[in-house]
């Protein structure tokens, strides 16, 4: 048996007898056949069935077009379960069932109410709707899947005529408007239909059993043709077979799209699609829909069997396997690239944001998933992350953020390139721990990565008392400013001041914090207030930074340990306090100091991460980042002149003459002279 008899047959037995769909499209795709639950009947009595040639044409017209459009449903199911990895089951495929077709002139009807013959649309009915794929760029004809979903139709008023057409015409003469939509004859609906119906000659009725994920409706529907077509099963050319198709019109409120599945001659859409379109059987279908069309011939034949689409009967020749030379089809790439980043260091080095937090605003950085090559690439390049420690945006501030549903972050190879942006939501636990990939369709999709880091300190801890932290690589510094050679916090005297000797530390994520031309350091933010005496004068003041980064108290880095790589903590040391200048005895001079303690990532490639920046001036955009919360602290002590009659020895008021003072906590301190 041939492919072509192959066919017939078993559409017609689907068609005549069980109404199921079977290999009508099975033993095209899959060279086997797939029956359904109900399709229960021994294969070696399909040849006892009604035989293609005792038919009518109106009938082998109504039993092709339900045949054709199960097997665009196939198709769509068939790529649905290609895409989703997930094997279909039987009732996922749209079956029918026809029975009792009968053809006449059409006065044999007239006087019928419209609902023996044509149910209305209402309860469940089936949505189709159609589908059709092309190649980009590409001038090839359409291939077509149809999808098909049971929804619940309002039952309509009154008004409505029995094809549902919610404006009601003018009565037309003889009509008694007053007579119930159900008690309607077809004479009555031809004179409400006006032109529409007005050259109508024949018919052709049926009863339909629709099956489709377990539910089921049987339903009457009607065929209606207009004028004289001929003998609709006798034509030679395209142009032939579509005259008699224009004169066709089918009514069924059930099952939608019958009409446009009625002169559709598309290939099927065969699964999955990025392969096929690929493949030599595509070149051969197209070949030969072209060669066809330009024979004038027509695409499906007047004695092709029911179900029959264009391109069934097709086998690749040589000239389609020449088609797909290498250099003709060169195999697909992806790219990502990194603002900022050598394509070449992408996932060496990756990219690095702060972790957007606190309310810090940290910059995010730019990716741009690029175009796949070659730019004829049809499908879709998919990027996908391998944490939640960062989100993607469409814009550099605000914009809406990508969600990884399989939609958001699809994107159509003809709209690349596209830019995204990179926001830290999480941080790293280690260097480059985080992948973002994009990656072609299809089951060996092509593939490109780059890695990305975030990076985030704890909020700063700060001691004042005990010893300098020994993993602290500037405790030798220390111990040289202090006047008794050790490595002591708290109050003391030091080369140039009287201070009060504290360590501040902050614990960075990730501990191995590397990156070129970047560090991360703490810095700090002050206002303070110096006193001579009670009131007597002010030695200095200021104020807190409108703004953070930078800070206006900046240790230099020979008092910052700015290496978390060594144990994962960074340090900052300092002894804020007041100069030992010559005065009388009994001076007394107080200060009062209010802080914030912060780390910050200094972008080395736009400033001088050593550089004093106090005072914020000429600091570009982006260049410190602030990388932790804040901490707030405070140092308060007044000291006194004690040499005679006068000198700079030094030392604290002890017991305090001011209550409280003499203190260093976290916190706010007022900065008046007697912290009222």
């Amino acid at each position: 048996m041939n492919k072509m008899q192959r066919i017939t047959t078993i559409a017609i037995v689907a068609l005549s007898i069980l109404g199921i769909w079977s290999s009508v499209t099975h033993s095209q795709d899959e060279g086997s056949r797939r029956r359904s639950p109900d399709d229960r009947k021994p294969r070696q009595n399909l040849s006892t069935q009604t035989p293609h040639a005792e038919m009518g044409a109106e009938e082998r017209l109504v039993r092709d077009v339900y045949a054709r459009l199960m097997r665009y449903q196939s198709a769509a199911v068939k790529e649905l379960s290609k895409k989703d990895k997930k094997e279909a089951n039987p009732q996922d495929y749209l079956t029918f069932e026809l029975r009792a077709i009968h053809t006449g002139a059409i006065g044999e009807v007239y006087n019928k109410p419209v609902v023996e013959l044509i149910t209305p649309r209402d309860g469940e009915v089936l949505t189709i709707t159609p589908n059709h794929l092309s190649k980009a760029k590409s001038s090839d004809p359409p291939h077509a899947s149809y999808t098909a979903e049971w929804t619940t139709s309002v039952k309509r008023n009154e008004s409505a005529d029995s094809l549902g057409n919610e404006k009601k015409p003018a009565v037309s003469i003889g009509e008694d408007p007053t007579r119930p939509i159900t008690a309607r004859t077809i004479a009555e609906m031809f004179a409400r239909g006006g032109e529409r119906f007005a050259s109508v000659t024949a018919y052709t009725s049926y009863q339909v059993t629709a099956r489709l994920n377990g539910k089921q409706r049987t339903y009457r529907a009607l065929v209606l043709y207009h004028a004289s077509p001929g003998k609709l099963g006798s034509y030679q050319t395209e142009e032939e077979r579509s005259a008699k198709l224009a004169s066709v019109e089918i009514l069924d409120n059930v099952t939608s799209e019958m009409n446009t599945v009625l002169k559709d001659e598309s290939p099927y859409a065969r699964s999955p699609w990025e392969k096929y379109s690929k493949s030599t059987l595509y070149l051969a279908v197209i070949r030969t829909i072209k060669e066809t069309k330009e024979a004038g011939k027509a695409l499906v034949p007047a004695d092709a069997p029911i179900g029959y689409l264009p391109g069934d009967d097709v086998t690749p020749n040589d000239k389609d396997s020449q088609m797909l030379r290498p250099e003709d089809c060169p195999p697909v790439t992806v790219s990502i690239t990194v603002s900022g980043v050598a394509n070449a260091d992408k996932s060496t080095i990756g990219g690095l944001v702060v972790l957007n937090s606190d309310g810090n605003n940290a910059l995010r950085q730019q990716i741009t998933v690029e175009q796949a090559q070659p730019t004829s690439y049809a499908g879709n390049v998919t990027l996908t992350r391998s944490s939640t420690n960062v989100k993607i945006f469409t814009a550099s501030s605000g914009g809406s953020e990508i969600t990884f549903n399989g939609t958001d972050n699809k994107f159509p190879n003809s709209s690349l390139p596209k830019s995204l942006y990179v926001q830290g939501a999480g941080f790293s636990s280690s260097m480059r721990d985080i992948t973002l990939q994009v990656a072609s369709d299809g089951d060996s999709p092509a593939t490109d990565q780059a890695t990305f880091t975030v990076v985030w300190a704890d909020q700063p801890t700060v001691v004042f008392s005990g010893q300098v932290s020994a993993d602290d690589d500037k405790r030798s510094n220390y111990i040289n400013h202090t006047v008794a050679g050790w490595d002591q916090l708290g109050l003391q005297t030091y080369t140039d001041r009287f201070g009060w000797g504290d360590e501040a530390a902050a614990v960075v994520h990730p501990s191995n914090f590397s990156y070129p031309n970047f560090e991360i350091r703490l810095e700090r933010d002050y206002e303070f207030h110096d006193w001579i005496g009670n009131v007597t004068s002010t030695i200095d003041q200021a104020t807190f930074n409108t703004a953070i980064p930078p800070g206006n108290d900046t240790s230099f880095p020979q008092y910052r340990d700015d290496t978390p790589s060594q144990n994962g903590t960074i340090y900052d040391l300092d002894a804020p306090g007041l100069e030992r200048p010559t005065s009388p005895q009994g001076e007394i001079r107080r200060t009062r100091n209010n802080f914030k303690a912060f780390a910050v990532l200094c972008n080395g490639n736009l400033v001088n991460c050593s550089a004093d920046f106090t005072t914020g001036a000429n600091v570009p955009s982006g260049a410190l980042i602030r990388s932790s919360q804040v901490r707030l602290y405070f140092v308060r002590f007044s000291m006194q002149q004690i040499a005679s009659p006068s000198g700079s020895s030094w030392g604290i008021i002890n017991p305090p003459d001011v209550t409280g003072d003499n203190q260093a906590a976290y916190g706010t301190t007022r900065l008046t002279w007697n912290l009222q």
